[in-house]
């Protein structure tokens, strides 16, 4: 009776060995990259970091008084108010709100005063910590214009993200 063997020669061994290791490393590579990039998001605006640790210190006399309206949110506040929906930490905290996600209609929050330079005229130049978004506040007093400053200058400005400190951007007049 002759004896089968399912490898033929040690070199079949060697070879299928080396071809599993070579699977393996390819797999983890692959997962590796995946989970790399999981989760990245980049829109304008938002890569601004607020440290949740760091204590907010504004005098007292600094505040102005927001009565919340029905569907307001925090960060919508924060955005509409400050310029930075990432400021909701900072009310939160300067509110002492135990539970930020939950307002109630004509709850009275404290805002720090800001001073807000407003936009006027045809153009304007780039400045550190700008965003389509804080433009369009200032010139026009709505965030939500932004895409018109952008349509305005895709000449220069290709990617709405990428805003460079000195650039001069074109101000469409609204109609």
């Amino acid at each position: 009776m002759k004896k089968s063997s399912f490898f033929k020669s040690k070199e079949e061994v060697l070879s299928m060995f080396v071809g599993l290791l070579i699977v393996v490393v390819v797999a983890m590579l692959v997962i590796n990259q995946v989970s790399k990039n999981k989760g990245v998001v980049d829109l304008p605006g938002t890569n601004d970091q607020i440290d949740l640790e760091t204590s907010i210190t504004v005098p007292e006399g600094d505040y102005v008084i927001y009565k919340v309206k029905k569907g307001e949110y925090l960060s919508q506040i924060a955005k509409n108010k400050l310029g930075k929906a990432a400021r909701w930490v900072e009310l939160a905290k300067i509110n002492n709100l135990s539970s930020p996600n939950y307002l109630e209609v004509g709850q009275e929050i404290k805002l720090p005063k800001t001073e807000v330079e407003s936009i006027s005229g045809s153009s304007y130049t780039v400045k550190k910590g700008d965003n389509l978004w804080s433009i369009s506040v200032r010139a026009y007093g709505d965030g939500y214009q932004w895409l018109k400053i952008w349509n305005e200058n895709r000449v220069i400005l290709i990617n709405p993200d990428k805003l460079e400190i000195g650039m001069t951007l074109q101000l469409p007049q609204l109609k």
